[in-house]
């Protein structure tokens, strides 16, 4: 076993009988020093609220403790990962504060560890299969007296043809070791709702392609332990893999939301007026109230412009979210259809404007690639 933990082996806190409540997210986020992922990553875990949250390929050298931004919201100032001093860590583990955690297992490739009565192992499969067959053998031995017990991962393997779309059809040996690794622990694919594919290579044409290879999967004891456990592949934004979500119940949306200033209103022009007109309204008070006073005013007034000048920024985001996630199944469905791709399909009266067009659509996506 090779690696280096950043935590604790222990953390008191929550009951062992609510260890199968937790939830669980995971994302191969492909870097994370960039601002777009990070803010994509917070609304994964301010919408899906996770006791567990695991990165793979953080393509960084792992920070000494919890990044400020997820002891903010909620996580435990130590967290694992399986770095060393020859090889970057691919693998980083979160978790709540207060929830009971303790390190079974660690390499290269995978993190396995107790919460409560379950076992959790998070997994970020190489590529080559020939070096995947390590993973199973040490998942096979560590997993033999786990009891209820879930795998989440990359596996960088699909389990049949079908969950590959394009491209040449997946190594049969490759695949056969595999469902031969989750047959042999008697594990199912829990991962059935959300999106079909979770990695895509991010071409177009006839060089693009498709693949279910992040999912979780679960043994028996798991699911009669959290009867009704489901997890989900969400949108692919800012990498080229999904997330996947687990989660038990459904959690409730507190009513009393703290005010945010959103990033949106900076760009607008009338912003500046409306925080001065705000600030400088007289006020009398001592001048220790009078700030929190005018504080509080400022935050009615912005909320008003707000609503005045952009509407319900609420629904604006979730028709913009609907209208992606229309386009994104659309590719999924028809992965080479180029119009699908760009998600619209503009009319041309002339024949050379509609060449021109795709020309210069394409090139950037073309050197992307």
């Amino acid at each position: 076993m090779d690696g280096a933990a950043a935590s604790p082996s222990l953390h008191q806190g929550k009951s062992s009988l609510k260890s199968f409540s937790m939830n669980i997210s995971f994302w191969n986020i492909r870097g994370v020093k960039k601002e777009k992922s990070i803010t994509y990553l917070k609304d994964i875990i301010a919408s899906n609220k996770p006791d567990i949250l695991c990165l793979a390929e953080p393509l960084t050298e792992p920070p000494p403790t919890t990044p400020e931004f997820l002891c903010r919201m909620g996580f435990n100032e130590y967290f694992l990962h399986n770095n060393i001093p020859n090889r970057t860590g691919n693998i980083w583990v979160f978790w709540r504060k207060g929830l009971n955690v303790s390190l079974l297992g660690l390499s290269h490739q995978q993190i396995m560890v107790k919460v409560g009565e379950a076992t959790v192992s998070l997994v970020h499969a190489r590529s080559p299969y020939v070096q995947r067959r390590a993973l199973w053998d040490e998942l096979n031995t560590l997993g033999m007296n786990v009891g209820a017990w879930v795998v989440v991962a990359d596996f960088n393997i699909v389990t049949t043809a079908t969950e590959r779309k394009g491209g040449r059809s997946p190594c049969q040996l490759a695949v056969n070791e595999f469902v031969e690794f989750i047959n042999k622990n008697a594990l199912l694919d829990s991962t059935n709702l959300g999106y079909k594919f979770s990695w895509c290579n991010k071409r177009i044409g006839e060089r693009r392609m498709l693949q279910k290879i992040d999912r979780m999967l679960v043994n028996q004891q798991w699911m009669e332990a959290a009867a009704g456990w489901k997890s989900k592949i969400l949108k692919r934004k800012f990498s080229d893999h999904s997330p996947v979500v687990g989660w038990l119940t459904s959690i409730p949306k507190p009513t009393n939301i703290p005010f945010r200033f959103k990033r949106i209103w900076i760009n607008h022009e009338g912003l500046k007026a409306v925080v001065k007109q705000s600030w400088e309204e007289p006020l009398e008070d001592v001048p220790i109230r009078k700030v929190m006073k005018k504080l509080k005013r400022l935050k009615l007034a912005l909320k008003q412009w707000s609503w005045e000048v952009f509407g319900n920024l609420k629904i604006r985001k979730e028709q913009a979210e609907a209208e992606l996630e229309q386009v994104l199944r659309e590719q999924e469905e028809h992965p080479f259809n180029f119009w699908n791709f760009l998600g619209h399909k503009p009319r041309f009266r002339d024949p050379s404007k509609a060449t021109r067009f795709g020309i210069d659509a394409t090139r950037p996506c073309l050197l992307r690639s």
